[in-house]
C-alpha cells in the first residue's frame, strides 16, 4: 500500500457537487470514497450564496472521506457553465525583513 497515492476530484454541478478519492499506482486506479450533496449557494452554475456553497462542497468532501482513510488535503475541480472564463495575470507581493537588503523567501507566515 506505501505506493499507492491519492487523487480527489470535484464536479461542481447546479443541481449536485459530486466528490471521489481513488488511490491509484502504475497499474491501477481504486476508487476509495464517493460523496454528493445538493448545490445550495448556486443558481445556474453561479455562486450566488458563499456560505452555502462552501458548506455544500464541505458535506461532499466529507460524504467521500468517511468511505476512506484518506483525509482530502488537495484536489482537481471541474465546474463548467458560459460564465467561465481564463485568463492568464501577474502581481507582486513586496515582503521586506528588516535584517535582510534584498529581500527574503515568501513563506506561509508572511500571508495578508
Amino acid at each position: 500500500m506505501s505506493g499507492k497515492k491519492i487523487i480527489t476530484g470535484i464536479d461542481v454541478g447546479t443541481t449536485k457537487i459530486v466528490s471521489i478519492i481513488a488511490e491509484y499506482d502504475d497499474d491501477m486506479i481504486s476508487i476509495v470514497g464517493l460523496g454528493e450533496s445538493k448545490s445550495n449557494g448556486l443558481e445556474r452554475g453561479v455562486i450566488v450564496n458563499i456560505e452555502k456553497t462552501i458548506k455544500s462542497l464541505q458535506d461532499a468532501i466529507f460524504e467521500s472521506e468517511k468511505q476512506c482513510k484518506h483525509k482530502v488535503e488537495s484536489v482537481f475541480i471541474g465546474i463548467s457553465g458560459d460564465h467561465i472564463r481564463c485568463g492568464n495575470g501577474n502581481g507582486v507581493l513586496s515582503v521586506s525583513d528588516t535584517n535582510m537588503s534584498i529581500g527574503k523567501v515568501i513563506e506561509e507566515d508572511d500571508n495578508i
